[in-house]
């Protein structure tokens, strides 16, 4: 898959599902998902205003952006659909949350990986960005997975990416409005976190163990960006369970 916005649109379907990736992603990271869709739902597997371009078109871009063009594009779905479920990853599900709390009785399910509510980067994760923009990251599953869940075509001008310090900063912001939000949402979710995730402290559980909504597990040998064939699996198999149980309720 492309680093592309993918739109199939099922006649007269009632329910859609609404794909989110995180920030500097890509629609491809939920690819190992996709076919599990029935083809009686309609799929929206949004590209992110920003994404998909260069250094300079992320850096041009804003979180106020990707809010209003997630609301949107729910907004429009919602014309023709009856109920939406909501995939989404890392920054993606921040948004899911903020309108599931706006629809609540149009966002039928929430489906959640890796959610950014205590972001934490290690030092490994920051050593492989750098050596990804100069165009030598590491030969390894962790390195090539965050490679490959980049839309935005690098540079080795770093300098280039101070651009992006404005972009990083709302996110911060947003991680902190979504931990307030969260007592709000009353959505049935389903959750999963990487017990090895470069960029998110697993403390994220905190908050998502004792909402009375959510059901949390962790991908007990995943990354943020690289899930193990047995979370795959995992992650396939609970995707299935919750399409299932949706179809029954007509």
């Amino acid at each position: 898959m492309e680093h592309e916005t993918y739109i199939r649109i099922a006649e007269n379907a009632s329910t859609a599902v609404l794909m989110i990736h995180g920030i500097v992603g890509t629609p491809a990271h939920f690819q190992a998902l996709l076919p599990l869709i029935p083809e009686s739902w309609s799929i929206y597997n949004i590209l992110l205003d920003g994404h998909g371009g260069s250094v300079e078109d992320f850096s041009r871009t804003s979180m106020e952006k990707w809010k209003t063009q997630v609301a949107q594009q729910l907004d429009e779905i919602l014309l023709t659909h009856r109920r939406v479920l909501i995939i989404a990853h890392s920054m993606g599900t921040l948004f899911a949350i903020r309108q599931a709390i706006r629809c609540p009785d149009k966002v039928c399910g929430l489906f959640l990986l890796n959610v950014p509510l205590t972001p934490f980067v290690r030092p490994k994760a920051a050593v492989q960005s750098v050596q990804m923009a100069l165009g030598i990251p590491e030969n390894n599953c962790s390195s090539r997975a965050m490679e490959a869940a980049s839309s935005v075509q690098l540079t080795p001008k770093l300098w280039k990416y101070i651009g992006w310090t404005p972009r990083f900063w709302e996110l911060l912001q947003e991680c902190r409005a979504t931990v307030k939000r969260l007592p709000q949402l009353k959505t049935p979710t389903l959750t999963f976190q990487s017990r090895h995730d470069e960029l998110v402290s697993m403390r994220s559980c905190k908050y998502l163990d004792k909402h009375p909504y959510i059901t949390n597990a962790v991908l007990e040998s995943s990354g943020h960006f690289a899930y193990s064939k047995i979370d795959t699996v995992l992650l396939q198999r609970k995707l299935k369970e919750i399409i299932k149980k949706l179809a029954s309720q007509k």
